[in-house]
């Protein structure tokens, strides 16, 4: 394995922080007091996805050899900033959830 530099170490701090800041996000909002507090939380781990993104593809451009590494690692975050994306809409779009006035249905 090969040793990071201040650089790397940089990188991997940061993308340790933005990637799981986005599952402690997304898990804080299945618990969400309202559908507005849902979307707030779920817009923070939304953005920290973007970030974590970044990180990705910034250790992708500074890697000598191995980039097609990273390739998948890239497309699988895309692929989780995408359903965030659309748990986003989804809720955004719904006005009765969350609302304590709507009745529940039950299955």
């Amino acid at each position: 394995m090969a040793t990071l530099g201040p650089s790397g170490r940089h990188i991997a701090t940061e993308l340790t922080r933005a990637a799981t800041s986005i599952g402690a996000n997304a898990e804080e909002a299945q618990d969400a007091q309202s559908r507005r507090d849902f979307i707030a939380k779920m817009c923070i781990a939304r953005k920290e996805a973007r970030e974590a993104l970044y990180w990705l593809r910034l250790a992708k451009a500074m890697q000598s050899g191995g980039q097609q590494d990273f390739d998948w690692e890239i497309n699988e975050a895309g692929e989780l900033r995408a359903m965030i994306v659309a748990a986003v809409r989804t809720a955004q779009s719904h006005t009765s959830r969350g609302n304590p006035s709507t009745p529940r249905r039950l299955p």
